[in-house]
C-alpha cells in the first residue's frame, strides 16, 4: 500500500510544479521568481524520487523476486541485513514475472496499477521508463484479467504515439529558462 501513498505524493508535486510554472507565466508573475524556481526543482526531485521507489517495488510484486523469509534468529541491533539474506542466493536476482507468486496468497498486483500510471503519465517521465510502465500495466492485465490495466496502458501509449503533452510542455519557454 506504500505505492498508493508514493502516487498519491508524485501527484501532489505535479500539480504543484504545474501550477508554479503556470503563475510564473504573467507579467508580472504571480510567484517570486527565485522561490517558484526553487520549489520546482524541489518536487521534480520528489517526482523522479518518489518514480523510482514505486519502480523498485514493482520486481517483488509482480513475482520476479521472493518475498523475503522471515528470519531464524532474533535481530539486534548489530544484526547487518547481509547476516540475514545472501545478497548472492539465486532467488535474489531478477526472474520471470510471476516466478514467485504463490498461488495460496492474492498476488496484489492490483496495487501497482493506479501508482504505475502515475509514473507514466508526469511530463517528467523519460520515453523508456513510460514504455516499461506499459509493458508492467499489460502484464498485470495478461495476469489478472483487469481492464483498468488495459485501459491505462493504452492511454499511455495513444499519448507517447502523438508526440502528447509532455513534449509540449517540456519545450514550453517557463521550462526551458527554468533549467
Amino acid at each position: 500500500m506504500w505505492n498508493n501513498l508514493r502516487a498519491v505524493r508524485l501527484i501532489l508535486h505535479k500539480v504543484i510544479r504545474t501550477e508554479l510554472l503556470k503563475g510564473l507565466e504573467p507579467w508580472p508573475p504571480l510567484f517570486e521568481r527565485d522561490e517558484a524556481v526553487g520549489q520546482i526543482k524541489v518536487s521534480e526531485k520528489i517526482i523522479r524520487t518518489t518514480s523510482a521507489d514505486i519502480c523498485a517495488s514493482a520486481p517483488q510484486v509482480t513475482g520476479q523476486l521472493p518475498f523475503p523469509d522471515l528470519p531464524t534468529t532474533k535481530p539486534n541491533m548489530n544484526t547487518l541485513c547481509a547476516d540475514v539474506f545472501d545478497s548472492q542466493d539465486p532467488k535474489f536476482k531478477l526472474h520471470p514475472q510471476g516466478t514467485f507468486f504463490n498461488p495460496f496468497r492474492p498476488s496484489g498486483l492490483h496495487n501497482l496499477i493506479w501508482p504505475l500510471y502515475a509514473i507514466g503519465e508526469t511530463s517528467l517521465c523519460p520515453r523508456e521508463l513510460r514504455e516499461w510502465v506499459i509493458y508492467q500495466l499489460s502484464f498485470v492485465a495478461l495476469t489478472i484479467g483487469t481492464r483498468q490495466a488495459v485501459v491505462l496502458a493504452n492511454d499511455l501509449k495513444e499519448r507517447q504515439n502523438l508526440g502528447s503533452v509532455w513534449e509540449v510542455e517540456e519545450n514550453s519557454d517557463i521550462f526551458v529558462k527554468l533549467r
